[in-house]
């Protein structure tokens, strides 16, 4: 039986595979790993001193962010006394009170000699701080006096070698094809064309390119600036951390058991106790975790019983089983039914999709757990078959793809109002979602009674104008049926 934990994971797995580096896992990732202390540090140093007059931020972020930190609360060699004392100078507003070299001392050595929470072999923090000390090495203009700056920044060339061990220690990502060729182009520029001769690895190239940095800096660096640009060095950084999240976000998804195309949930590789007994918590009470509490659903047991939804579920699927022995291919049963739009699970009948014939052919029972929307109310149909998801193997994922597709109801509140148009007068808020929303006018701009008897002439006119389009297509609809 799926529970809370497989819906999770199907959730935030299919707004992974539609939206990708919008979809919640991925930013979540990507928050994570900028949340590193290394990175933060030289953020907001660089805050402060774009304007030093203001150093309460910077003050507040080194006594909690900094000093609360587990590996750095473990040195026993007096730095966070040292980060007291700065932080109450840094809350000084005169700048003169301010001593920078000591300021710049306490930075260096924090971000020299310690090694933050969560930082050991991260692979993301490694190549982003690098990029970081290469920005400030290009533009700390007005930080040249800076102790810290000098220390940390980087030059282009410097970072290019960098880059390269980093790819050298992290084979899951890799360099693009425009990359690859800058790569060949950087080595034919300081060895002609035959350089990599005998080198198929693009392993070997790059310790070959570290080697002759290191024997000839100068050369190298000349080379470098004329095949690298901020704006390459920038696309190549980007596309490096993006493959580092995907990698990550990846592996999440497949340790929770979810792959890609599957409506069924794979077997998660990991436990995680919480959420497993948070899931058998949530069956207990019978609380609908991914349900919100805007939005009701409606189910009836026949012995009127508050059960749990995995009860509820098990005996759907216990209905669904029975209909299909005796081959009932014309049952039409609300099972789950949305209260904001009134659209819903229903148990249908294969011969329900006769119009839809490509569906019916695909149905493997008689009949099967399929969605129905209220759309497109035409001569007297208020409902519409979903043609694109149907005949799920069990109620739970049913509901699991019910409530992902329609998540934000928008599209179908917008069926009933363009059928009901204007919102009328003193309307109780809770049906104005069904009607369009008022033009907002401000109270500056409210109009006198001679505008107000115009605006609800012309209402009164569109709302008559609107009911004889009603009344025409009745008309029409009639004759129709006459002439068959």
């Amino acid at each position: 039986m799926a529970g809370m934990k497989e819906d999770f994971y199907r959730r935030i797995g299919m707004d992974y595979h539609n939206r990708r580096t919008e979809s919640f896992i991925y930013r979540y990732v990507r928050q994570e790993k900028e949340a590193n202390l290394r990175l933060q540090l030289v953020r907001e140093y660089q805050a402060w001193r774009s304007n030093p007059e203001d150093g309460t931020r910077f003050a507040k972020f080194l006594l909690t962010d900094v000093c609360e930190d587990k590996n750095l609360a473990k040195s026993k060699d007096g730095i966070r006394q040292e980060i007291e004392k700065i932080a109450a100078m840094l809350t000084q507003a005169e700048r003169e009170n301010i001593d920078f070299p000591a300021v710049d001392t306490c930075m260096v050595s924090l971000y020299t000699k310690y090694e933050w929470e969560g930082e050991k072999r991260n692979a993301y923090v490694q190549l982003a701080s690098g990029y970081q000390c290469y920005e400030i090495g290009e533009h700390s203009v007005g930080m040249e006096a800076s102790e810290f700056i000098r220390t940390i920044r980087l030059t282009k060339a410097e970072y290019v070698v960098s880059v390269f061990s980093f790819l050298l220690e992290n084979i899951r990502v890799h360099l693009s094809a425009e990359d690859r060729k800058r790569l060949l182009m950087l080595g034919r520029s300081l060895g002609g064309d035959d350089v990599f001769a005998g080198m198929r690895k693009e392993s070997d190239k790059m310790k070959f390119l570290i080697d002759l940095a290191a024997q000839s800096p100068d050369r190298f660096s000349e080379a470098v600036e004329h095949i690298y640009t901020e704006q390459s060095l920038s696309k190549l950084t980007d596309e490096l951390l993006d493959g580092l999240i995907i990698n990550d976000v990846n592996t999440l998804l497949y340790d929770g058991g979810f792959r890609t195309g599957q409506k069924e949930g794979g077997k998660s590789r990991k436990k995680d106790r919480g959420m497993d007994m948070l899931d058998a918590y949530m069956k207990e009470i019978g609380i609908e975790p991914f349900v919100a509490s805007s939005r009701g659903n409606v189910r009836v047991l026949s012995n009127d019983k508050n059960e749990s939804y995995g009860e509820y579920y098990a005996v759907c699927n216990q209905l669904r089983d029975v209909l299909n022995q005796e081959k009932r291919d014309t049952v039409f049963i609300p099972l789950v039914v949305d209260a904001q739009f009134g659209g819903g699970i229903f148990l249908i009948g294969r011969k329900h999709y006769l119009f839809y014939p490509e569906v019916a052919a695909q149905m493997k029972r008689s009949c099967g757990f399929c969605f129905v929307s209220f759309v497109n109310v035409v001569e007297g149909s208020a409902y519409e078959l979903d043609t694109e998801d149907f005949d799920f193997p069990t109620m739970e994922e049913a509901v699991s793809w019910f409530y992902m597709k329609f998540d934000t109801p928008e599209d179908q509140l917008d069926e009933f109002r363009k059928y009901n148009r204007m919102v009328p007068k003193n309307c109780p808020d809770v049906f104005t979602k069904f009607f369009d929303k008022p033009v907002k006018v401000d109270a500056s701009e409210k109009t006198d009674d001679v505008a107000k008897h115009e605006i609800e002439a012309s209402r009164r006119e569109l709302e008559a104008a609107y009911q004889q389009e009603k009344e025409r297509e009745q008309r029409k609809r009639i004759h129709r049926k006459c002439n068959r």
